[in-house]
């Protein structure tokens, strides 16, 4: 399953406990004109439905996925998927990570005389890009899919590099209810992020993969000059003061300037449309 979807699991089935946190990056996404398609699409994938949107397809939506943040339906709360209400919906074309785990859907919709398209959820920023040309391919407007790459592209071009030059950076998976404090590594999806910031990822250079769990000797040592955190993985550590207390956080310099850098969970891991603001919001928390 995907990274980020286990991490969004994780919260919604374990619950976040509400407290003063920073203000979170939000998303707004970039959208291409829109257009009439002679389709229903529904999305079962991770951020699908925000992909045919930009695409300035939103109208043909019928329904989305959780990762979504549109006026629809959510077709798959807490990862499992109302079919009943799915087929009520007559989708011509339904989105579908290949990592869905309930096997059922697929025979479902394939019985259904809908098209599936199966897409390989992204981890990274060029993945998101093969997804959109995806999408846009079984849209029919693979020239739409191509101009929004372009658009994506040419704004992360623009986002400022010179205030983390030099810095360093420690990504943070935390739920503090549930006793998951994490630090995130080379693929973890924050690292790409990182990298585009023009600073170092603390969890890479000390060779970690995906994730693991955080030391905070090491962390102390590592001294990193920012935190990177999700929105409610803060809150569950009881916000910025908590987080700047727990141990391997405090004394660093990230917590004694109170560098703390924060996103709302469903937009930080969704690479594509979303990820250029994202990546200004932390510019301006720099």
């Amino acid at each position: 399953m995907r990274l980020a979807t286990l991490m969004l699991s994780t919260c919604l089935l374990s619950g976040c406990t509400p407290a003063p946190t920073a203000n979170a990056c939000s998303s707004d996404p970039i959208r291409l004109s829109s257009i009439e398609l002679p389709l229903r699409v529904a999305s079962l994938a991770l951020g699908g439905a925000e992909v045919v949107a930009a695409l300035g397809a939103e109208a043909s939506l019928v329904g989305q996925d959780l990762g979504s943040d549109l006026d629809l339906p959510v077709l798959n709360p807490r990862h499992e998927v109302d079919l009943e209400g799915l087929l009520a919906l007559s989708p011509d074309l339904t989105l579908v990570d290949q990592t869905e785990p309930d096997e059922r859907v697929f025979e479902v919709l394939d019985q259904s005389g809908g098209q599936t398209l199966r897409l390989d959820p992204p981890n990274s920023l060029q993945e998101s890009f093969d997804q959109i040309a995806d999408i846009a391919n079984a849209l029919g407007i693979p020239e739409r899919g191509d101009a929004l790459v372009q658009l994506i592209q040419e704004q992360l071009e623009q986002v400022d590099k010179d205030r983390f030059k030099g810095k360093s950076i420690a990504f943070l998976y935390l739920r503090g209810n549930a006793g998951v404090y994490l630090l995130g590594g080379d693929g973890s999806g924050a690292d790409d992020l990182i990298e585009i910031l023009g600073a170092t990822d603390i969890g890479t250079e000390l060779g970690i993969k995906g994730f693991a769990p955080i030391s905070s000797e090491v962390l102390r040592r590592e001294n990193p000059d920012y935190v990177l955190v999700m929105s409610k993985g803060l809150e569950s550590v009881g916000g910025t003061e908590g987080l700047i207390a727990m141990p391997g956080v405090m004394g660093t310099h990230a917590a004694l300037n109170r560098s703390i850098l924060t996103a709302e969970d469903s937009a930080l891991l969704s690479f594509g449309p979303k990820t250029p603001a994202v990546l200004r919001c932390l510019v301006e928390q720099g």
